[in-house]
């Protein structure tokens, strides 16, 4: 299930032009649409946005996150979901993303820092193996919490068993049993 349309891409990987509508709402506009327990936040132009009970999970729209590809767009949507909207149980899925500036892992650690001053958490998912490269080459798998997949992401987060966003794990990985009820939900993400 997508949540919005697909909008056509620059050969960098940036979205261009204005997003279709879907069911007479616009993308940019402020709506909320359940489907099966999970809302649909349309309110952001760089994420998709999806939430499992108190966890928000976090996709970036573009396949690169560089200063040209509006970098700055994003890291204010980024913070407007942790600062305005109170979300402090986030998954970034990182699944769609084939490029990370320097500029875009410091939003990371930006989020990271307001998550913990706010008592909140952050897990990234999916990394393919290029980014998750970048990570360990920085030392940046040590300061975050990086799990897998998405599901467990999720289900680590829910079950309140993570740290604080302040503190970094070893290796970022963490083992937790998913429930029955959310690993269907999530596997579909």
């Amino acid at each position: 299930m997508r949540t919005h349309a697909v909008s056509p891409r620059d050969p960098l990987g940036c979205h261009v032009g204005r997003p279709n509508t879907i069911r007479g709402n616009r993308l940019g506009g402020r709506s909320r649409r359940k489907s099966k327990g999970v809302f649909w936040m349309h309110a952001y132009q760089r994420l998709d946005i999806r939430e499992f009970g108190e966890v928000t999970v976090v996709r970036f729209r573009d396949r690169r996150i560089t200063e040209d590809c509006g970098l700055e767009k994003l890291a204010e949507e980024l913070f407007q979901l942790v600062e305005e909207e109170h979300r402090t149980k986030l998954v970034v899925s990182l699944s769609s993303v084939d490029l990370l500036t320097s500029a875009a892992l410091g939003t990371l650690i930006t989020l990271r820092k307001r998550l913990a001053i706010l008592g909140g958490h952050l897990k990234l998912s999916d990394m393919e193996p290029e980014i998750a490269k970048i990570f360990s080459v920085t030392r940046l798998d040590s300061l975050f919490d990086i799990e897998e997949d998405l599901a467990h992401a999720v289900a680590g987060l829910q079950s309140g068993s993570s740290a604080p966003a302040g503190e970094g794990h070893p290796r970022g990985r963490s083992s937790h049993i998913l429930s029955p009820a959310i690993l269907p939900s999530v596997a579909g993400v």
